[in-house]
Order: structure tokens, then C-alpha cells, then sequence
């Protein structure tokens, strides 16, 4: 379903939209901006590519006033995977966001999100490349990272589990993915997702990347 409200946040999949919805909220941010995956905005579907295709579109939008601001949260992924990486990753979306006349992405401050301008005086873009903007990865590495320390013995067990699989079916660049999900599995209420760690408070909101993440989402919407 298409939001109303004139700040939006773009995320690759509903899963993700899920999580970054519960990132809003924390940040006190829910309820003036509109979160979704690629097809809640026009697309044919959803996924990273989807997401960086769509920005022409979102950005004509931003310079009619149709909508305020806008922002793009996306895995770097693997490099090996055709996932592009970290830094392909940042340079498709400038590819895309150069199109409507933006300037190559600026870093809010040290180890932060980005954010690209626009000579014209036309409202800036956020990108935010999970795990922290300077790795590749997902989303998963960011919670690993993120989690409280008193996590760590499980993370740990979690991590030594995996390692001991004799035929993994997942792909060498998806170890991540399996570590969290181990790790989610064990807490109380397993099988919620990566959005279950909120009712966990699973993640330390104190610690990188999650207190730039956060300040990020608050410097591009407020």
C-alpha cells in the first residue's frame, strides 16, 4: 500500500520493513514517516535493485514537493555474489541520484550514514549501506555488532554452532545471516524475525553502528 505521508523511507523487503519500522518508532519518528519495501511505491517488486531503480522516480517527487524527504536503507551484500559490496553499492545509488542533478554523497559525521545534496537547493537524499557504511554485509552484521554485551557468550555459541555444520546448504557469503539466525533462535520467544530483537532488547542502542544508524535516521527526517 502506497503511504500518505511525505517522508518516506525506502528498504529493500518487508522484512526489513518490519525491523527499520521499529527503528522509527525508537527514534520517536513512526508516526511522520511512511516505511516500505520497492512495491509499496510503484515498483514491479522488491530487493536492493528495485530499490536503487526506483530513486529517479521517488526524486522527481522530492523536487514537485510531493514528498518532503527521502531516504534508502540497503545491504552492501558480497561482492562475490554479484551482490555489488559496500562501495558499488554507493556508487549505483549516485549513479541514479546524479540523473536528477545530486552531487556525490557527504557523510553526516564520522562512521554515519550519507547524504547527497543538490546544487539547486532541492531536498537531500539519505543512504544508509548496512552493516555501517563501510563494510560489506546485511543487516544481520549490524545486529551482531549492535547486540548488548551480554550477548556475546551466545553470539559466541551461536557463531561455533554454525562453524561446526558438516554441508551447510547457504552460500560462504551468508554466514551472517545463519549466525543471527541461530543466535534469534535461542532467545525466549524464538522464530519472530529480525524485528524480534526489539521485544528482546537484543541490541544496544549505546554502541556503533546502531547510535549513528540512529542519529542518521534523526538528522535525515527531523
Amino acid at each position: 500500500m502506497r503511504s500518505n505521508k511525505k517522508k518516506l523511507l525506502l528498504v529493500e523487503g518487508e522484512a526489513d520493513q518490519r525491523f527499520f519500522g521499529l527503528c522509527l518508532q525508537r527514534a520517536q519518528l513512526a508516526g511522520q514517516v511512511g516505511v516500505g519495501p520497492p512495491m509499496s511505491y510503484g515498483a514491479q517488486g522488491s530487493g536492493k535493485g528495485n530499490a536503487i531503480s526506483l530513486l529517479p522516480t521517488l526524486l522527481k517527487q522530492l523536487e514537485t514537493g510531493e514528498i518532503t524527504h527521502l531516504a534508502l536503507i540497503v545491504d552492501a551484500d558480497a561482492p562475490s555474489s554479484n551482490g555489488l559490496g559496500f562501495q558499488k553499492t554507493v556508487d549505483k545509488v549516485y549513479d541514479q541520484a546524479k540523473s536528477r542533478g545530486y552531487q556525490h554523497p557527504k557523510r553526516l559525521a564520522a562512521g554515519s550514514g550519507y547524504r547527497f545534496t543538490h546544487p539547486d537547493g532541492l531536498p537531500d537524499l539519505g543512504l544508509w549501506v548496512m552493516p555501517d557504511n563501510a563494510s560489506d554485509g546485511f543487516l544481520e552484521d549490524f545486529m551482531l555488532q549492535s547486540a548488548h554485551l551480554d550477548e556475546a557468550q551466545l553470539i559466541a555459541d551461536a557463531k561455533k554452532a554454525v562453524s561446526k555444520l558438516a554441508s551447510p546448504k547457504f552460500p560462504p557469503h551468508h554466514r551472517s545471516k545463519a549466525d543471527a539466525a541461530t543466535w534469534l533462535a535461542w532467545q525466549e520467544k524464538p522464530g519472530r524475525g529480525l524485528h524480534g530483537s526489539f521485544g528482546g532488547n537484543l541490541i544496544d542502542w549505546s554502541r556503533p553502528p546502531a547510535k549513528p544508524f540512529e542519529e542518521w535516521l534523526k538528522a535525515v527526517f527531523l
